[in-house]
């Protein structure tokens, strides 16, 4: 079983819960067309990730799963160190740059930041392009591909071939879990697959994460942390893991 396999059927899983709010082995069996012992380990593992509640033939989602999934459920968790990173973020950004920006609400918040910049923004974010797009130095270039609702934002293998025709001077991105010995983590493979591709096509890269993400490995990781050059988080993060970061050769800011 290749660990692509294994990562998708978590992901479903885990999709399956956030819409349902329950799920049950029989149904997963069915649908994974595999057996209750295989389906078993994955709920235990997710569970160990805090993920869900395992009950008498399946689980139940958590709090913590419902934070996971939705922009709109994500834009107001930790705002204020999300704005005190971005406004570190947007420093370095100038006139003349090209610019990837990635998904999710603390790469949104960058945009208050840096619409009087005249610059070339290319994004797969809807809320992104809705903030930046009267913003008159601001010229955006959205990527295609299969949107998904809840992220408001699209991804798969358009948004990948797409990235891959750009080469940007900078790409600013985010993570759900960051460690030194495995690098960036997602909960979604395909959001994951689509930072991992603006990483590769860019000239230097800036990983906004707020303290909260730091230290923990979330279910798919996707690139090493020498895939980034920068890391900007705030205060919270402990002086030991602060310290391992840029021993690994990162350049870590800590926004006041």
């Amino acid at each position: 079983m290749t660990q692509q396999l294994y990562s998708s059927r978590k992901e479903t899983i885990l999709q399956l819960l956030n819409e349902q709010g329950s799920v049950s082995i029989e149904v997963l069996m069915k649908t994974f067309n595999v057996s209750h012992m295989t389906v078993r380990r994955d709920l235990e593992m997710l569970e160990r990730e805090h993920c869900l509640i395992r009950v008498h033939g399946g689980a139940v989602k958590t709090e913590n799963l419902v934070n996971q999934f939705g922009f709109s459920q994500r834009i107001d968790k930790t705002a204020d160190e999300k704005d005190r990173i971005c406004r570190k973020a947007a420093e370095f950004i100038h006139d003349g740059d090209s610019v990837f920006i990635d998904c999710g609400s603390t790469l949104f918040r960058l945009c208050g930041y840096i619409k009087e910049k005249k610059i070339r923004i290319i994004t797969a974010s809807l809320p992104v392009l809705s903030e930046l797009l009267y913003a008159p130095a601001v010229s955006i270039s959205l990527l295609g591909g299969k949107v998904i609702p809840d992220r408001r934002a699209s991804y798969g293998p358009c948004t990948i071939r797409q990235i891959k025709e750009f080469a940007a001077d900078k790409a600013f991105i985010g993570t759900d879990g960051l460690t030194v010995k495995n690098g960036l983590s997602a909960y979604d493979t395909q959001e994951g697959d689509v930072t991992s591709a603006m990483c590769a096509q860019s000239g230097e890269t800036f990983l906004l994460c707020d303290s909260s993400k730091i230290g923990k490995d979330s279910f798919y990781i996707f690139s090493p942390l020498s895939a980034v050059q920068h890391v900007i988080t705030d205060c919270g993060a402990s002086a030991e893991t602060i310290d391992g970061i840029a021993k690994a050769g990162i350049k870590v800011h800590v926004a006041e």
